[in-house]
Order: C-alpha cells, then sequence, then structure tokens
C-alpha cells in the first residue's frame, strides 16, 4: 500500500495543491486539499485483504485531473454523490448503460451518483473533469487478488452464483469496468456505504478498527449482492427525485435550494419538483420540514438543548426552530420537555 500512498499524493498534489498530509499509522494518509483551490481531502487505509480510500472534494473553478498510469487489480467505486466526466483510454472496455461519448484517445464518459463501478485490471491513462463548486463523495475500494479468488470460490455453489457481483468481477476479462446504476431498491445499500462514508477518520486504535470493521462489512455486503438486487436493466436510470431524497435524509442540516439539488442530481428544477411530488407525495420544502421535525422529537428525547438542536438540523435562529416545531406538532419544544402537552 505504500506505493498506493505515494501515487496518490503525488497525484493529487498535481492535481490541486497539498495544504498538509496526516498519517495516523504507517497504514493511513489523509490529503487535505489547499483552501486556495477548493475544499476537503483524500484519504487512503491499508486493511490487509483490502484498501480504503474516502474522496471529498470541491472545487471553485472547473478541475481537470490526469492520472498518467491507473494501475489496479479488482476494484469497487462506489460514488454517492455528484456528477462529473471520465476520460478513460480507448483501450478500456466499458460495458452496461452509460453515457458515452468518443473523443480522440479518450472514451468521456459520464457518473451520475448513486453508481457502483466494477473494474478490473489496469487503466491506463485516466481523466476526470469536475465543475466548479461540484462536491464529490465516494468511496474507491481496492481489493486483494488472493482475497477475491478466496471468496469467489466460496459462493460458486450458491444459486445463480454467476450473477454474484464477485463472480461478475472475477470473470471480467482485464481492463474493464462494468458500471451499476443503482435503482430505488439499492436503498439499504447506499445508507451503508454513508455509513462507511461518515465513520470518524481515525485518531487512535480502536476508530481505526471501528473504521476497519465497516469496511469489511461492508465490502462483503456488496460482493456477495446479486446485481439483480441493487440495479435492473429494465428499470430506468436511477431516479433523480429519490437521488434528491437520499441527500436531504442524509444531509438534514442543509438548506439547499432546489436549484442546487436539481445540479447535484443532475436534472433541471422543474423535473426535480415534479418528480419529487410524485415519489414522496410531497413538495421537497415539505419533506425536509417533515424529517427535521422527527429528528427534533429524536434530540428531545436524548436530552439535547432547543438552540443544539436547532442548531444541529439547519435553522438560523432558536425562535425560527420553536415555530416550526409547533406548527408542526400543536405545542412548543419545551412543552414537550415538560411534557405538559
Amino acid at each position: 500500500m505504500k506505493y498506493l500512498f505515494d501515487k496518490q499524493l503525488q497525484i493529487v498534489n498535481d492535481w490541486c495543491m497539498v495544504k498538509n498530509v496526516q498519517r495516523f499509522n504507517n497504514l493511513s494518509q489523509i490529503i487535505h486539499i489547499d483552501k486556495s483551490v477548493g475544499d476537503g481531502y483524500f484519504e487512503c487505509y491499508d486493511f490487509g485483504s483490502i484498501g480504503l480510500s474516502r474522496v471529498d472534494c470541491y472545487f471553485h473553478s472547473n478541475h481537470q485531473f490526469i492520472n498518467p498510469n491507473c494501475q489496479t487489480s479488482y476494484v469497487l467505486y462506489i460514488v454517492l454523490q455528484g456528477n462529473y466526466h471520465y476520460l478513460i483510454d480507448d483501450k478500456v472496455s466499458i460495458t452496461g448503460p452509460i453515457k458515452q461519448k468518443k473523443q480522440k484517445h479518450f472514451t468521456q464518459v459520464t457518473i451520475n451518483a448513486p453508481v457502483v463501478w466494477l473494474i478490473k485490471g489496469g487503466l491506463g491513462k485516466l481523466g476526470s473533469i469536475i465543475r466548479a463548486k461540484e462536491e464529490i463523495k465516494a468511496l474507491y475500494i481496492e481489493l486483494d487478488e488472493r482475497f477475491v479468488v478466496n471468496l469467489a470460490k466460496q459462493v460458486e455453489h450458491q444459486v445463480d452464483a454467476q450473477n454474484l457481483i464477485i463472480s461478475k468481477l472475477v470473470s471480467m476479462p482485464d481492463a474493464t469496468i462494468l458500471p451499476l446504476n443503482l435503482t430505488a431498491k439499492a436503498e439499504d445499500f447506499i445508507v451503508k456505504g454513508w455509513e462507511v462514508y461518515n465513520t470518524p477518520i481515525p485518531t487512535d486504535d480502536i476508530k481505526f478498527m471501528a473504521l476497519q470493521g465497516q469496511s469489511l462489512t461492508f465490502t462483503s455486503l456488496l460482493l456477495k449482492q446479486y446485481i439483480s438486487e441493487i440495479t435492473d436493466a429494465e428499470e430506468p436510470i436511477f431516479n433523480h427525485a429519490y437521488q434528491a431524497k437520499l441527500l436531504i435524509d442524509e444531509f438534514y442540516d442543509k438548506n439547499w435550494t432546489i436549484r442546487e439539488l436539481a445540479q447535484k442530481t443532475g436534472t433541471n428544477e422543474c423535473y426535480l419538483k415534479s418528480d419529487f411530488k410524485k415519489l414522496t407525495a410531497q413538495t421537497i420544502g415539505d419533506y425536509r420540514t417533515h424529517k427535521r421535525m422527527q429528528l427534533a422529537i429524536k434530540f428531545l428525547q436524548e436530552g439535547l438543548s432547543i438552540a443544539t438542536i436547532a442548531n444541529k438540523l439547519g435553522f438560523n435562529s432558536t425562535q425560527y426552530f420553536n415555530r416550526v416545531f409547533c406548527k408542526c406538532y400543536g405545542f412548543t419544544p419545551d412543552k414537550y420537555n415538560n411534557k405538559s402537552f
């Protein structure tokens, strides 16, 4: 993994200027992006049979990056949030439903989160194009070859084993990418992906082991998943409205406008408003308020102060939070705390 640490540091430094690098131990690396060009970080962890990278990046201006020689063995690439383009060497085979645009020596493909890419073999020269102010959140899991082969043998007698992700990954030719556009039935899987993503950065051995355990559990879950359980060729590519719903569920404290949500989910405002109403029977604003009020009760039960809850849920003031809470429940947070309603 030291090669991967060094390579990641070199590439990120070439891309966007490194502010600083942290290493909790010799099995970890966190690279922070310089504030002059953007925000975020690139993490990399060596867990033995798997290597985990977590990406959270945002840039003030459009960025195009090139990895001159992307060498991999077996990779699971899970993009949880964001829309951007990859420039992939013509020698790499891309199978499955994905937008492709041929260019000289490259194929440009579009990633619309949430999506899983199965990658096998080296990809050669690889580029990416990220728009200004586009937040990218992703997991990159590199698998040890012996780990993959042994796991494939363990499930080869399972019913319909050839349609398991692990079996598909092993049987793919080298230098191949198989994109899996996730559908609504993948909600549980996406939630678990966010759990891995949101696990705190390790600062001691216990936290390092916690991230390692969650990563191994998530990887095993994904590899043993039937492809048909998270995607379906006959279903439309992941519903933008459902994508927006997942973002609101995960980032309930954000006061994103409809325009911002539309940009994050790769659609326009009119389609997003219409589809969201069909999906949830609520407007985006009403759904977000309902989500926050459910959490408000939970936080009150946990004993948090009203001011803390208001801030935690993204309200600009305690007074405004009190008004919304009272409109929703018919009583104030104080009365709920005093059990006088």
